[in-house]
């Protein structure tokens, strides 16, 4: 009877201190995808065409507050689960001065004239486009409710992927 109790205080002492170690280890939580910048509009109308996805481009600014906000909160987590893998392919276009692309024709310019072409004003925009650089769903323009935004964003891109099919 004594060595079975010894037995069971041994196995319990092992357990306890093997979850002690996992609660007390420093895993960091995953962090969070970066999104993508928009480098070679080309590659992306490829992608799109190949799989009728649209292409997504977060318009942004390094000095926009919502911006930043709508990465950290919206964007990042929900490209890290896995929510816009294919779905559509989401590229960031900065209007700093120093960010150069290539477009949907291959010529380098700026993200500022590239962003002129759609007449984006205001960040953070996200552009709904086909593999044409042509818009197929309603623009999100700022934010209203942060809460509510993945809802927004996915409604669009329903509505994005369904005019890509239809033609």
């Amino acid at each position: 009877m004594s060595c079975r109790i010894a037995r069971h205080v041994l196995a319990v002492s092992v357990l306890a201190s093997l979850l002690s170690v996992t609660a007390c280890s420093d895993v960091a939580p995953p962090a969070p995808q970066s999104i993508e910048v928009a480098v070679a509009l080309q590659i992306e109308a490829q992608m799109s065409s190949q799989n009728r996805w649209p292409i997504i481009i977060f318009v942004s600014l390094s000095s926009c507050e919502f911006c930043h906000q709508l990465r950290q909160q919206v964007l990042q987590p929900m490209t890290a689960a896995g929510d816009l893998q294919h779905r559509a392919i989401l590229r960031e276009v900065s209007l700093d001065d120093d960010f150069q692309l290539k477009d949907f024709v291959g010529q380098r310019v700026s993200g500022r004239e590239f962003s002129a072409r759609y007449k984006v004003s205001v960040t953070p925009t996200l552009l709904f486009l086909d593999a044409n650089g042509v818009e197929v769903s309603k623009r999100i323009v700022g934010i209203r409710d942060i809460d509510y935004y993945e809802f927004y964003l996915d409604r669009a891109i329903t509505a994005a992927t369904t005019q890509i099919i239809q033609g």
